[in-house]
């Protein structure tokens, strides 16, 4: 019995010391795998299918390739989870999305480079846009993985953004997001369409790999089409600006900036001048100092095209008169070839409103002129006092009291019920030397 409780001992400890030595016989620990997590980050018209991950060891070599698992929900970033794994170096992930206006369907690739051992790296605009410079460093250049990032990033360096690191990491942008990484979708034009928008993504990509990010062509041609689009203070016909940020704050002075011209401010407001960046298409172009109030007291102020007709008429900027809205009764008026303009909206535009012809042609309808009659196109127009209904002015009642306003017309029954035998010469409005009696 003792012998044999020997044996069994000599077995156990045995046993235990081959356990110790950390003999696995090619077995994987448990502990050794692990859950690959990826945060997505991209505007919402582009729609992620699916994401790759290419697994890299230290010297560059492909160990695996893993597909990953869609976890998408409302108001929540969009992850992308691998299968347990045991890690290498890094990993190249790769989005598959695709983005559909006007039923026209434009395919894209967003590729991001991280270490294997970050806690759910990121893939959005900004790493997508030095995944190309990364790889090349790699590939090309043998650099590690940490110097292949770090000159990648060091071609982005005037970017727009800080030079801080964990921006990169960190900020999480997604659409009216004010993050300054968003800039390569400004840059890369994602406000016309998809396709110009991945277009210029790809040019960027190799620009940046080149280290010609420092030439100005992105950022200006991004300023022209920004002014191209951009009519009496507002966007002309292009729905991605309206959806894409919060565009009141994330413009602020782009192009003034891109172009090297002074802020466009309370100070400036009507002013004129001439862009001098002879890369852009408007060079020598005039520009003017507009602004308009929005809601809550903030002023939106940029320096604008001058229009043809304004070098003629004068600036319309129909929004400084009334903030906020167009100013309906006291419009600013001009005249060219005996034609009368106001200032809306659109701009300069022609008007048949008689009440303005005349007015701006100084024949007055004013308490000293009420019931007296002018023939205007061979019409007969009667001066009269009216009251704005809160339709016309939603203000009309002031301090419990509706306002009212002089204006001409030609209705007939008011007319009539003025002067029901007849409109007699007296009552006939003429110029006399300039002055109407």
């Amino acid at each position: 019995m003792d012998m044999l409780r020997l044996i069994m001992l000599s077995l156990f400890f045995a046993l235990f010391a081959a356990c110790d030595s950390g003999d696995s016989s090619g077995i994987t620990q448990p502990e050794d795998l692990k859950q690959y997590t990826i945060e997505l980050y991209l505007e919402n018209r582009i729609i992620p299918d699916s994401v790759n991950i290419i697994v890299f060891s230290k010297n560059h070599i492909i160990e695996k390739t893993v597909k990953t698992r869609k976890r998408c929900f409302s108001g929540s970033p969009c992850l992308f989870e691998t299968a347990p794994l045991k890690y290498g170096e890094y990993a190249k992930i790769t989005a598959f999305a695709h983005a559909i206006s006007e039923n026209d369907t434009t395919k894209m690739e967003f590729s991001s480079f991280a270490p294997m051992n970050a806690t759910k790296p990121i893939l959005n605009i900004y790493t997508a846009a030095a995944s190309k410079a990364i790889e090349y460093f790699l590939r090309e250049k043998n650099m590690s993985y940490e110097d292949a990032t770090t000159k990648a990033y060091d071609n982005m360096k005037d970017f727009g953004n800080s030079d801080q690191g964990f921006e990169r990491d960190r900020c999480k942008p997604n659409v009216s997001s004010m993050c300054p990484i968003q800039l390569p979708y400004v840059y890369c034009r994602y406000f016309l369409s998809d396709s110009v928008f991945y277009s210029d993504f790809l040019e960027l990509q190799d620009a940046i790999r080149d280290g010609e990010w420092g030439d100005t062509l992105f950022r200006v041609r991004a300023a022209d089409a920004l002014v191209r689009t951009f009519k009496n203070m507002s966007w002309d016909n292009v729905p991605g600006i309206n959806i894409f940020y919060n565009y009141h704050d994330f413009y602020p002075n782009f192009w003034e900036s891109i172009y090297g011209m002074e802020v466009c401010n309370d100070n400036h407001i009507g002013d004129t001048l001439v862009n001098a960046n002879r890369r852009s298409e408007f060079y020598d172009s005039v520009f003017v100092c507009a602004g308009r109030m929005l809601q809550g007291g903030i002023k939106w102020q940029h320096w604008r095209i001058r229009e043809p007709e304004e070098a003629k008429m004068g600036i319309c900027n129909p929004f400084e008169l009334r903030p906020g809205i167009i100013n309906k009764y006291n419009p600013q008026v001009g005249e060219i070839d005996s034609v009368i303009y106001t200032c809306g909206l659109e701009g300069w535009e022609k008007t048949n409103d008689v009440n303005i012809i005349l007015k701006h042609r100084h024949i007055p309808c004013s308490k000293e002129t009420v019931n007296r009659t002018y023939i205007y196109n061979d019409s007969l127009y009667l001066c009269q006092i009216f009251t704005y209904s809160s339709e016309e002015w939603p203000d009309a009642f002031l301090f419990g009291q509706q306002q009212t306003y002089y204006a001409w017309t030609r209705d007939k029954d008011i007319i009539d019920s003025v002067y029901p035998g007849g409109v007699p010469d007296s009552a006939l409005l003429k110029n006399v030397e300039g002055l109407w009696k």
